[in-house]
């Protein structure tokens, strides 16, 4: 199979099974945050960024090395697996621990520290192991297996909800469903990868414990800033307001950040090829790199439209008529969608290149400005600063590594730009055509969007002839 057709295959088959797992968790949320309500929802969203920022300090950049080099190399497989279980055995214990020191030191309530410790068991614990098995998965371009997995955890949350909705209880009891779901996984995803693909080698090498460790430092840099970048605002908006300033901003935040699974997604089938494009050919990885910023531009400025337009019947199809003010936050984090998707095809393009000391460096400094843009903004400005936080930071992300791109061997040419130029004023001459049909309903205004979209991409000429024969080739299977 050429690369280009299982990069759309790989692509396809992640987005269908983010799209299951979108579905599910959107049930999810829409019961969560109507049965707790804004307070409760925001302190359940307090727990799993608080812990979040945690999990990450178990990884060690693991991920994404052990993603990298066993998608070069297979033989590989059973040496990392075996070596990372015993270092991950290792870490994520003091990991939990200072995690449980930490949230007593802020004085939390009791429920609050006690919702935290059981979230952290499933998120710091069982899920880093989980990351391996789904690199794996990922380095073997099986992408249907993390897309069962979504599917499954976010089945047992749902079946999480509806049982407490239907004992009339708490938080506490729900936090148990993350351990069920967490370990499930775990279990299931263990058995695929040692009965199809490899078996654990726990032959202990201190060696290339240092290799790995070394060249997962950057990665894992990374991933630590990352995580600051996306859930400093949740914990600071805690820290510095109440419960409900939390929930508002976070029934926002998380329907604009679950957009992300699109470029995720494309991602996660791109970077075993584009990996293997380095070492073999750099024209076609420079080609991939052209047409996956064109394509992933045109997704999301579409959807930047269509969220900006109807963002108040959003909120409240989802979360309720309480939540209604998270609109104002979602008009000002659209920004932000356009910026993630595109950067993430910049930061695969590094990562692909070994080049991920960029990407640490920039999300390192990009960490350190949304802390100190929350500091100045939410005291006044609650969860519109946290936003506007998000958005400045996000535009100082993608300029750092345009910057860097455009002085690499693979810059953008000039057509690039001026395609996703283009692209970019059919999104405001759709806009404006639509908002004057937002009184129709979110559904009507969606149904008319999309071929006038097209229609404008088609006037333009954004699409040129190596775009159509690449369609072409990915339906034919060429």
């Amino acid at each position: 199979m050429s690369s280009t057709r299982r990069i759309a295959l790989n692509t396809l088959v992640t987005i269908f099974g983010d799209i299951g797992g979108k579905v599910l968790s959107f049930v999810f949320i829409i019961y969560a945050a109507r049965y707790f309500q804004v307070e409760r929802y925001g302190e359940l969203s307090f727990a799993l960024s608080f812990t979040t920022l945690f999990y990450v300090l178990s990884d060690l950049g693991f991920f994404e090395l052990l993603t990298r080099e066993v998608a070069r190399n297979h033989n590989l497989a059973s040496k990392f697996m075996g070596n990372l279980i015993v270092l991950k055995t290792i870490i994520v214990l003091p990991v939990y621990l200072t995690m449980i020191f930490v949230i007593n030191l802020m004085g939390y309530p009791t429920e609050t520290v006690t919702i935290i410790s059981i979230i952290g068991v499933s998120i710091i614990i069982i899920d880093s192991f989980c990351l391996i098995f789904q690199a794996l998965f990922r380095s073997f371009e099986k992408l249907e297996y993390p897309a069962i997995g979504k599917i499954l955890k976010n089945s047992i949350l749902i079946v999480g909800i509806f049982i407490i909705m239907k004992l009339h209880l708490g938080l506490i009891e729900f936090s148990y469903f993350y351990l069920i779901s967490s370990s499930t996984w775990l279990a299931l995803s263990s058995i695929i990868i040692f009965e199809k693909f490899a078996k654990p080698d726990f032959r202990v090498n201190l060696e290339f414990w240092r290799f790995i460790i070394k060249e997962g430092l950057p990665f894992w840099a990374t991933s630590i800033f990352l995580i600051i970048y996306y859930q400093i605002d949740i914990v600071m908006l805690s820290v510095m307001k109440e419960n409900y300033d939390v929930g508002i901003y976070s029934a926002a935040y998380k329907f604009i950040t679950s957009l992300s699974f699109i470029p995720v997604a494309f991602i996660a089938a791109m970077f075993p090829v584009t990996s293997r494009l380095y070492v073999s050919s750099k024209e076609k990885l420079k080609f991939v790199f052209e047409k996956s910023f064109k394509f992933i531009s045109i997704i999301s400025i579409y959807l930047a439209v269509i969220i900006f337009l109807l963002s108040d019947d959003i909120i409240n199809l989802i979360y309720g008529a309480s939540y209604l003010p998270s609109a104002s936050a979602l008009k000002i984090l659209t920004i932000s969608e356009v910026i993630l998707f595109i950067a993430t095809v910049f930061a695969n393009l590094l990562n692909s290149i070994n080049r991920q000391i960029i990407c640490a460096i920039q999300t390192g400094i990009a960490a350190l400005l949304n802390v100190l843009l929350d500091f100045l903004l939410i005291p006044q400005y609650s969860y519109i600063g946290a936003s506007f936080a998000t958005v400045f930071t996000d535009i100082f992300s993608f300029m750092f590594l345009y910057v860097w791109i455009m002085k690499s061997e693979y810059r953008l040419p000039l057509k690039s730009i001026v395609e996703v130029a283009k692209v970019l004023i059919t999104g405001v001459l759709v806009g404006l055509i639509l908002s004057y049909l937002t009184e129709q309903g979110l559904f009507i205004v969606i149904l008319i969007s999309i071929p006038l979209y097209i229609f404008f991409i088609y006037i333009f000429r954004v699409f040129d002839a190596s775009d159509m024969m690449l369609i072409r080739k990915i339906v034919k299977g060429g």
